[in-house]
């Protein structure tokens, strides 16, 4: 993956995609922090305070405030720093550099008149904290707003203050001249000099032990993956370049598209110029980020047809916590390939046509919204990686055990099942469950046989709707659903009530108790005088199908429940399989 990162880092800059002319690359500041505005405490040339103003950020001034992070807990490179807690800030990141830069002037050969500067400045910010923070105060800047602190001297940002800058450039370049000399991991340079420690990427950690070169002491950590100094600033952009324009959603979540590739020109570039162009885009399932990924993709396949060079794509699912001095990686999909993705799309739009009268369009929050919380009262989403996995076998075709994913989908069905009169929460949540499974079934994660063929008026609603009919037993629940579903909207037109639904045991119903609430629900219709041949059809079809299946079922509680639920919340449809018009079935209709 770092390679591949890097190597678009070299297509960048073959591309020309540097714009700036008086910073050197490797010293080059942050540009993608997203900040609204600037506050600029502003200076006199001996370093007397003069007030604090507000500056529009802007590309104008991105680099010019010399905003560099450096230490979470101490001053960045230069007097720049992000606003959390405005005093904590001032102190922290202002005040302390300037005591840092006293201390260290001499050593980046500082004259007698910037070391001056240097002091009164620290003496300033000190004696003036109250009227510092006061004037800041006054702004009532809006409390979502990203916000910069900095200093001004005589209207100058700190990319023009000799003595800061000096401090700044010559503090990046000192770390990055400790480690010595040695190969590049990345260039194959020899005898280059290498830094002590990369840091572009927030997950790259030296507090771990393990088996590796290096061992994880910070002087030796160079070892484990040595970096020459060009090559960090070549990182840095092509991580800049990623995190900026092919970050994507997916659900509740973020990944970066990375391509990966043998060569960087000119392959790459024509790559990232048509990734460029749809930024917005994404594997999302959103309508509009289908087609337009279509015509990326076909763009890309001619790309590797011409060039035979481009081979697939990395998903990377990062965290970020702590205003982003923190990352970690989730989930990172290597060897993507745009014929699973199309795979994928394949499959959605062979749920939706099967689904088409019941939902709009189907996406990946199907999923999620089943594998999120094992605890709707608590805020932690325990159940991320576990959805995680899920995502990591789509993508990469691998088989799914529908056991794990069922007792998380049956937890949500039975909660919405005891939750009240009306059903219509019970059926968008189990239809969800069952669009949700045949959708992984489509795209092949989960082993199936498309339907059984008995030669009945219901071998075509198996076929439409059944991706996991594939076996009498299911058949013959997935009507029996239907069944007892029927019985409710009966009862509830006759005496306003669905006291049957207390029969199905809140979906936790073993082989006995299904047989026994069949025989009850043919019983509850023979009373309400309301048994009628459709009824019988699909009673005759469930005995049928029991018959030819096993004695003792080789199903689990969820399992047999899971599709029981399914076909209550497909009932209209199977009993219109049945022969039932929308005109008999209205008679019956408890408007749920």
């Amino acid at each position: 993956m770092i390679e591949d990162i890097y190597r678009i880092g070299l297509a960048l800059k073959c591309m020309n995609k540097n714009t700036s002319g008086a910073i050197d690359e490797d010293i080059m500041p942050d540009k993608s922090a997203k900040i609204d505005q600037i506050v600029a405490i502003c200076l006199s040339s001996r370093g007397n305070y003069q007030g604090v103003t507000l500056v529009e950020y802007g590309s104008e001034n991105a680099e010019s405030i010399l905003l560099k992070k450096k230490s979470p807990n101490g001053p960045n490179y230069a007097p720049t720093a992000q606003i959390t807690e405005f005093e904590k800030t001032l102190n922290v990141k202002i005040v302390s550099w300037f005591k840092w830069a006293k201390k260290q002037g001499e050593q980046f050969e500082l004259d007698t008149d910037e070391l001056q500067f240097i002091s009164n400045v620290e003496n300033t910010l000190e004696e003036n904290e109250a009227s510092i923070i006061k004037e800041y105060t006054a702004f009532n800047l809006p409390k979502k707003g990203a916000y910069v602190l900095t200093v001004m001297v005589d209207s100058k940002f700190p990319v023009d203050v000799p003595a800061i800058f000096k401090l700044y450039a010559g503090s990046i370049r000192e770390k990055r001249e400790r480690a010595g000399k040695g190969t590049c991991s990345l260039c194959n340079k020899k005898g280059t000099d290498i830094i002590p420690k990369s840091t572009v990427f927030k997950f790259f950690t030296v507090d771990k032990p393990g088996n590796v070169s290096g061992g994880f002491g910070e002087s030796n950590v160079w070892r484990n993956y040595p970096v020459c100094a060009e090559c960090e600033t070549v990182l840095g952009k092509a991580k800049e370049y990623i995190w900026d324009n092919l970050k994507f959603d997916y659900v509740d979540m973020q990944y970066y598209l990375i391509p990966s590739t043998l060569s960087v020109d000119p392959t790459l570039e024509k790559l990232i110029t048509i990734l460029e162009e749809l930024r917005i885009k994404s594997f999302s399932f959103k309508e509009e980020a289908s087609k337009s990924l279509k015509r990326s993709e076909k763009q890309i396949w001619n790309v590797i047809n011409l060039e035979n060079d481009i081979n697939s794509f990395t998903l990377l699912f990062v965290e970020s916590e702590m205003a982003g001095n923190v990352e970690r990686i989730v989930l990172e999909l290597k060897d993507i390939y745009p014929s699973r993705v199309k795979r994928l799309y394949e499959a959605k739009k062979a749920v939706e046509k099967s689904f088409e009268e019941r939902i709009e369009s189907f996406n990946f929050k199907f999923i999620r919204d089943f594998l999120s919380r094992s605890d709707k009262k608590t805020k932690d989403k325990d159940l991320t990686s576990l959805f995680l996995d899920v995502t990591r076998k789509l993508f990469k075709k691998e088989k799914i055990e529908q056991k794990i994913l069922l007792p998380h989908y049956m937890r949500e069905i039975r909660q919405c099942l005891g939750s009240g009169d009306n059903m219509r929460q019970f059926s968008d949540v189990a239809l969800k469950a069952w669009v949700s499974i045949a959708y992984l079934i489509e795209a092949e994660c989960i082993k199936s046989e498309r339907g059984v063929n008995m030669d009945t008026r219901f071998d075509a609603l198996y076929k439409k709707y059944g991706a996991g009919l594939d076996c009498e037993l299911k058949c013959a629940l997935f009507l029996t659903g239907a069944l007892v579903r029927k019985v409710m909207d009966i009862q509830f037109a006759k005496i306003k009530s669905m006291a049957f639904r207390d029969r199905l045991m809140g979906l936790k119903m073993r082989q006995e108790d299904v047989l026994r609430v069949i025989n009850e629900a043919q019983q509850k219709m023979y009373e309400y005088d309301s048994y009628s041949n459709e009824s019988k059809q699909i009673v005759e079809q469930i005995m049928q199908l029991i018959l030819k299946s096993p004695s003792k079922w080789p199903m689990t509680v969820d399992e047999i429940n899971f599709y029981i639920s399914a076909g209550m919340s497909l009932y209209k449809e199977i009993y219109a399989a049945a022969g039932e018009s929308k005109s008999e079935d209205s008679v019956v209709q408890s408007g749920l």
